[in-house]
């Protein structure tokens, strides 16, 4: 689980990009485990022309990771844009995503979800122990090799 915050005065979009690729490339390559990644990634994603946001998706959709954020998240008297993204490599493991408004604490609103964390249950193993004091060699070959 990480977070991230993309601003133009750190990097350039075209930077920030190859680095964010680069990170969650490697990522989703050595870790097979649930990857979330949460932030203010300022790159509207209710808009429908922008070079910016057709590039991160195809970003995201090479790595196989999903964008799991639907409504505005920073809204002001005359815009609402969609800059605060859930990102997750298993999209079925959100079981429920949302805005919650805050603007007496800030001009974005908190995104959350509801993850299905999924204990794996013990599987059973068998074990085979075998006295060696009274080890024929001939049986053991037939046993092998049926």
């Amino acid at each position: 689980m990480g977070t991230v915050y993309r601003s133009e005065k750190i990097l350039s979009f075209r930077d920030w990009l190859e680095k964010c690729e680069n990170i969650l490339s490697h990522l989703t390559t050595t870790w097979d485990g649930l990857i979330v990644v949460t932030g203010d990634m300022n790159i509207d994603l209710s808009s429908s022309n922008s070079t910016k946001k057709k590039q991160y998706l195809d970003m995201l959709l090479a790595l196989s990771l999903h964008q799991h954020v639907t409504k505005p998240t920073r809204r002001t008297n005359k815009t609402a844009t969609l800059i605060d993204h859930i990102i997750s490599n298993i999209e079925n493991r959100m079981s429920y995503v949302d805005v919650l408004p805050c603007p007496l604490v800030s001009d974005h609103d908190a995104v959350y979800a509801c993850l299905n964390v999924k204990v794996s249950r013990f599987e059973k193993r068998y074990k085979y122990n075998r006295r060696e004091k009274n080890f024929n060699e001939a049986n053991f070959i037939e046993d092998f090799t049926t």
